[in-house]
């Protein structure tokens, strides 16, 4: 079956037991095939088709800007091809600097998740598939090229006959090595609303603290997903000395539809101070609107004190990849203060904040929403933010941790002290959920000079230390050394000093 642009009609060739194959074109019931174009093959049995033939080595594939449109939009399938083993073959030779390409984007079919390499003018090409970030280049899949002019691409083409290995012609983009990568990879949302606004017939005001009740824990989750279009959302952040970085992105007519930073295709980046949160609204289980409003809670600890923030955007079909640009600062959550049996707090300058809900260990003290900065109790208690739409902050008042029952971290960490070293530094990192963790010391020149730890691990804080050996036992030379950590969902590599 054949799907033609304007004016988006489909012809086909069809099989019918007594007149055979016919076709409904009014003009060319036998249509030809084209180049570029994409066709529907409708099987009775399964089976599989072989193609004999090559590629033109001279077709060119159009790019689209595609500006102001979604419709038109370029999904290009790479068959017989002897030279793109990854996505990032494709970027290495097409665009390294992220022009004229800066998103190569994979549906998975059996999932309906968006998977991208995307490229961010400090961070480099990243990817956002949990196990592979630059995913394999399959023939006979479709891939979606986000242009930032219009321009052409002639792929470095060969026949499907065997022809000997071609170098690539261009070197390999250097990505960053100083920049900590955590990716979800969670197809289920691990976080609900706390609180849900009754449906009625009059417009809901999902600002008036009276209007929440608590939500049902028990509501059917939605078992299947239908794929809207791919649209990357970034948002940059300056965050000094901040870590444990969390955030939860929904829509707030559909709160319990959620992205947060463990959900598949949402990525949190850190270089230092700056942090970039990166998620694929096209992975909500149902399809995004253009101008939809989505509410962002932005969550972070600093020294032992939780910090958060909520900004609410709409979202933008005119561009491809949307940049969130707000002066994003992240305020204290407020700890409360008791006199006698009464419990009060200073309030959130914030229009998504619309209440308090306070928490004596994991039982929440309140049954509605607190609209005041004071309530009755006798006893020390856990404040958080009630959000717009439902949602109560991941953090609390009383600690970066306090929201956990086992005491274990909610987000990926990794840090290295002392540094400069003499004799052995201290490498602590946190791990939210069991998974295989991968530390490994390289030289400057890549060579791996030490497997550190190399096992699985369940949730919690863990330390390792380095005494500037190798794997032998010698003593390494002075000089610099990077330490990598790796698991299936996070990965970053620090540089470390060590002198004798």
């Amino acid at each position: 079956m054949l799907e033609v642009e304007a004016p988006q009609n489909y012809y086909s060739w069809i099989y019918h037991f007594v007149l055979g194959w016919y076709g409904n074109h009014p003009i060319y019931p036998n249509f030809p095939i084209e180049l570029g174009r994409a066709y529907e093959m409708v099987g009775v049995t399964d089976d599989t088709v072989i193609f004999t033939g090559a590629n033109e080595p001279d077709s060119v594939i159009a790019l689209n800007e595609n500006t102001g449109a979604t419709s038109d939009r370029n999904w290009i399938s790479i068959c017989y091809n002897a030279i793109y083993d990854s996505v990032m073959d494709v970027t290495d030779e097409l665009s390294p600097g992220g022009q004229p390409v800066s998103k190569i984007t994979l549906l998975d079919e059996a999932t309906q998740i968006y998977y991208s390499w995307i490229y961010h003018f400090v961070l480099g090409w990243y990817g956002n598939h949990p196990t592979t970030p630059n995913f394999p280049i399959e023939p006979g899949d479709g891939y979606e090229f986000i242009a930032t002019k219009d321009t052409t691409w002639n792929p470095t083409e060969h026949s499907n006959e065997a022809v000997a290995p071609v170098a690539m012609l261009t070197s390999r983009s250097h990505q960053r090595k100083d920049v900590e990568f955590q990716r979800g990879a969670s197809l289920e949302p691990e976080r609900t609303p706390a609180w849900t606004v009754a449906k009625s017939r009059e417009k809901i005001d999902y600002s008036q603290a009276h209007a929440y009740r608590p939500a049902r824990r028990d509501v059917k989750k939605t078992d299947y997903r239908e794929a809207g279009i791919s649209h990357v959302v970034h948002v940059a952040l300056e965050l000094e000395e901040f870590d444990g970085l969390v955030f939860t992105a929904y829509r707030p007519l559909r709160p319990f539809d959620v992205l947060t930073e463990n959900s598949v295709g949402c990525v949190t980046a850190r270089c230092g101070s700056f942090y970039l949160l990166s998620f694929d609204v096209g992975n909500f289980k149902k399809p995004w609107q253009d101008g939809e409003e989505v509410v962002l809670i932005i969550e972070a600890n600093k020294r032992g004190t939780n910090y958060f923030t909520v900004i609410n955007f709409r979202l933008d079909k005119g561009v491809d990849i949307q940049e969130v640009m707000d002066d994003v600062t992240l305020v204290q959550i407020p700890e409360p203060t008791k006199t006698k049996s009464l419990t009060y707090w200073s309030d959130v300058e914030n229009d998504n904040v619309v209440g308090y809900s306070l928490y004596q260990g994991d039982r929440r003290l309140n049954d509605k929403v607190i609209d005041r900065e004071e309530y009755v109790t006798l006893t020390e208690v856990n404040l958080k933010p009630v959000i717009r739409g439902g949602y109560e902050t991941v953090y609390g008042s009383l600690g970066p941790q306090s929201t956990t029952p086992a005491d274990f971290p909610i987000a990926y960490s990794f840090a290295i002290h002392p540094n400069p070293f003499t004799k052995k530094t201290g490498i602590n990192y946190a791990l939210p959920h069991a998974v295989e963790v991968s530390i490994k010391i390289y030289d400057v020149s890549g060579r791996q000079v030490k497997n550190l730890v190399s096992e699985r691990c369940e949730p919690g804080y863990y330390q390792t230390h380095w005494f500037g050996d190798d794997d032998i036992g010698r003593k390494v030379s002075a000089g610099v050394y990077f330490i990598e950590m790796n698991t299936k969902e996070f990965e970053s590599q620090r540089k470390v000093i060590f002198v004798h």
